[in-house]
């Protein structure tokens, strides 16, 4: 059995699951909610998450047992011997390889896990199961004008809680130059693109990318979250925000000829492995 302890939102959820597929052969994988129960509510400096995965119908919805979760994190000696002798459970928060798994009964992942190397092998299989729900009236004449445009180019702006000083702090945010760049990249290397533009702050994006020419803001229309994902991965190019949602957008956009463009700080102040190397860096 592999437990995984879901935290984040959709793009981070989606981490966190595509890791623990990767590792589970034939276990199956159950997912610990405690965390999103347990934050469920905004405060100032934090947003709530919910459960997001359930979207995913080609993903079986199995959820871990509280007694379980709660033996797995109590800390007392006599709990970490029974962790260790009776369960046979192993705690891991980073990179493991599959083939170190099989002896153990029941293997808990606490991370983020965002490197594509952790999945890379089995991207076909996520690409199953990364299967959309149907889209909305607004999102289908969306859907219908990307797949129709030669050269349909998504952008994303992340603002929202990243705009919070502790958030900005830790991952900070894109300016404006930032997409002047990564837009003068694709526009040098395709023919007339049409750009749709993502964000959580349409105003900004109103004001801010005015000079972006053949630009429809999509993010106007009341569409829900996994369907902006969705139309992302539609576009045949992508410059995404360091964000783990415009990620995924691009990550699943099957366009062999893409052109991923993002941003070479993914946080604030530490390097990150989550760029695949064949995406270009700004």
């Amino acid at each position: 059995m592999i437990i995984v302890k879901l935290q984040g939102g959709l793009g981070n959820q989606m981490f966190q699951y595509a890791f623990a597929l990767s590792l589970s052969k034939n276990k199956k994988v159950y997912f610990d909610l405690s965390f999103l129960n347990k934050y469920n509510l905004t405060t100032t400096n934090f947003t709530a998450r919910n459960y997001e995965l359930s979207i995913f119908s080609n993903i079986k919805q199995r959820f871990a047992n509280s007694i379980i979760i709660k033996l797995i994190k109590e800390n007392h000696l006599i709990y970490r011997a029974l962790k260790k002798y009776l369960l046979d459970i192993h705690i891991i928060y980073e990179e493991v390889n599959a083939n170190e798994l099989p002896s153990y009964h029941i293997v808990y992942m606490e991370g983020y896990f965002q490197d594509e190397r952790y999945f890379k092998n089995i991207r076909i299989e996520l690409l199953k199961k990364f299967k959309f729900p149907e889209l909305s009236g607004d999102g289908r004449s969306f859907a219908d004008r990307i797949k129709t445009t030669e050269n349909a180019v998504s952008i994303h702006v992340r603002h929202g809680d990243y705009l919070h000083p502790i958030t900005s702090a830790f991952h900070g945010v894109l300016s404006v130059q930032y997409y002047q760049e990564a837009i003068k990249i694709v526009s040098d290397q395709i023919a007339q693109p049409q750009y749709f533009v993502f964000s959580d702050d349409p105003d900004w994006c109103k004001t801010n990318l005015a000079f972006v020419k053949n630009s429809i803001l999509v993010s106007e229309k009341n569409l829900q979250n996994w369907e902006e994902m969705y139309l992302m991965s539609l576009c045949k190019h992508n410059i995404i925000a360091n964000s783990s949602f415009s990620w995924w957008g691009a990550w699943l956009n099957t366009n062999n000829d893409k052109i991923i463009v993002a941003p070479k700080n993914w946080f604030a102040d530490q390097p990150s492995s989550i760029i695949p190397p064949e995406w270009i860096q700004v």
